[in-house]
């Protein structure tokens, strides 16, 4: 009996221990499974945290813009308002965040933001024309027969001459996001609370924005007309009010966050942004755009770097080539020295692609393509070697080297006016040398002359053989011309200051003791002509 009452027991005691082992594995996979979903929902916590923190930024930097463009606008935005009154009866209207990229306000790139993807809401700046007298809440909005009692076609004198007893027109603006999802209160109320520019708004009830904490509510049903007005779950922050004008400062106005665009494409929610604005970086391409200010149709104010001290290459990666400066225009002109220093203060290397180099107007290096090869053309006005004749002026040496035929015309060389020195003039000159000559009669030739015969613009190559006969009286001045003359059985010429026969008897002599002349012409002469300017 002892024995089975130990067994019983025994299963007794297992069976506990098995029903606890249960109940930790249990209890264990319950802490487990809440852990995890504790771990994901602070992860979701973070999430929405950060979400919060990058509207809030982003909110901040565009009602800060906002009321930039209204302080640096306002006149433009008056007439705006009287211009939507005189269209459409009440002077309200919206201003796209386009609106404010196109005026420099906002980076151009800027497209929706952290507000877009997050919740598909976009921003509009909401602006209406309101009488600073009007004690009402919230004042009406002013139409073009308020603004122009008189029907002159003009905002009336009266309203915008600074004496609110009168009367005074003034702007009401306001942020607002519209579309999208409703933003639920209490991350609209974190979002509000995170901002560092004043009167952030959001809408819990219709027609009302309210401040962090409540700290101002406002009465925004003035603006209802406008197909971007607020519904509850968007925000709604004051711009500017009637009697304290632009909201943002102490005194009234917000100076622009980036007038120059130096942070065009850069996130405004981003870190990089925060830094951009807070230096005076420039993180995109500087645009200087000419422009026609008298309206006649040629640009005349030609925008300019001026007081420039250097100008530093990119070390870094970016739209040019690391370690390169640029210029990319049909002409750049250089009115100083040009000084290009290498390693060491040795001069460095110039490289140059281009059509052509050209000084003061004249193309000294030109790129020309010959029987498909570039090479490139010399045109200087003076060449001169240093290390030669104490500074060689290649002027002054031959330009042209040619062999020409008797009678052929050879034009001048363009010629500096003076030596290099300025000491002496510098003409045209021509050295004319025989290079090949024959007599068409095939008689003995005893001698040979060539020089070239001054034309003005021109000189002509002329050639004179001295033939061993004398039948005329004659010399250089006055030769014979083998072609125009004609001769006798005896090989004496016809004509001229020549010799006369009778048959074969001579009848007057007329020989003077030396050779006859005889000029050659192209088929029987040739010379090498030499020009320089000298």
């Amino acid at each position: 009996m002892k024995h089975e009452k130990e067994n019983a027991d025994f299963k007794i005691n297992t069976q506990r221990q098995r029903g606890s082992m249960l109940l930790e594995a249990a209890l264990s996979i319950s802490v487990l499974l809440g852990l995890v979903g504790y771990v994901a929902q602070a992860n979701q916590q973070e999430l929405e945290k950060q979400k919060r923190v990058m509207v809030a930024s982003e909110h901040d930097v565009i009602v800060t813009a906002a009321r930039s463009f209204l302080q640096q606008r306002y006149h433009d935005v008056v007439m705006d308002l009287f211009d939507a009154a005189d269209t459409g009866g009440q002077g309200v209207m919206t201003y796209s965040l386009s609106d404010l990229a196109d005026a420099g306000f906002l980076p151009a790139s800027y497209s929706g933001g952290i507000l877009k993807t997050a919740y598909g809401q976009d921003y509009a700046l909401l602006a209406r024309a309101v009488d600073r007298s009007d004690g009402a809440q919230p004042q009406a909005t002013m139409g073009y027969a308020d603004m122009d009692p008189l029907a002159s076609g003009e905002i009336d004198v009266a309203l915008t001459d600074g004496d609110p007893s009168n009367g005074e027109l003034e702007i009401e603006s306001i942020l607002v996001s519209h579309g999208g999802d409703s933003i639920p209160i209490g991350a609209a109320g974190d979002v509000i609370g995170q901002m560092k520019a004043s009167f952030g708004g959001f809408v819990a009830d219709s027609d009302v924005a309210s401040g962090a904490y409540e700290n101002f509510t406002m009465d925004i049903s003035g603006f209802n007309a406008l197909p971007e007005y607020p519904s509850r779950g968007r925000f709604a922050s004051v711009v500017s009010l009637s009697s304290y004008g632009v909201l943002g400062s102490e005194s009234g106005t917000e100076p622009a966050i980036d007038p120059f665009l130096r942070c065009d494409g850069v996130s405004i929610a981003s870190d990089d942004y925060a830094d951009c604005i807070s230096s005076n970086e420039v993180y995109t391409d500087i645009v200087l755009r000419p422009f026609d200010s008298d309206n006649d149709g040629t640009a005349d104010v030609l925008p300019a770097l001026r007081n420039v001290t250097m100008l530093d290459c990119a070390d870094g990666s970016g739209s040019g080539n690391l370690n390169e400066f640029t210029v990319d225009c049909a002409t750049t002109r250089l009115t100083g020295d040009f000084v290009s220093l290498g390693d060491n203060a040795d001069i460095g290397k110039m490289t140059v692609r281009a059509d052509g180099i050209g000084f003061d107007g004249d193309d000294v290096l030109k790129r020309q393509n010959i029987n498909g090869t570039d090479e490139n053309i010399l045109n200087a006005d003076r060449l001169t070697l240093a290390g030669v004749n104490g500074g060689q002026d290649f002027s002054e040496a031959v330009t042209s080297s040619r062999v020409v035929r008797a009678r052929d015309t050879i034009a001048k060389p363009s010629c500096p006016a003076t030596t290099i020195d300025g000491a002496n003039p510098m003409e045209p000159r021509i050295y004319v040398t025989p290079a090949a000559y024959s007599d068409p009669r095939g008689r003995p030739v005893v001698g040979v002359r060539a020089f070239a015969e001054d034309l003005g613009t021109d000189w002509r190559v002329r050639m004179m053989i001295f033939v061993g006969q004398d039948f005329c009286t004659n010399d250089p001045s006055s030769p014979m011309m083998v072609s125009s003359t004609s001769f006798r059985a005896n090989g004496s010429p016809i004509g001229g200051n020549c010799t006369t026969y009778t048959g074969n008897v001579v009848d007057t002599y007329r020989g003077d003791g030396s050779a006859d002349v005889w000029e050659l012409e192209g088929d029987f002469g040739a010379a090498v002509a030499q020009t320089r300017c000298y």
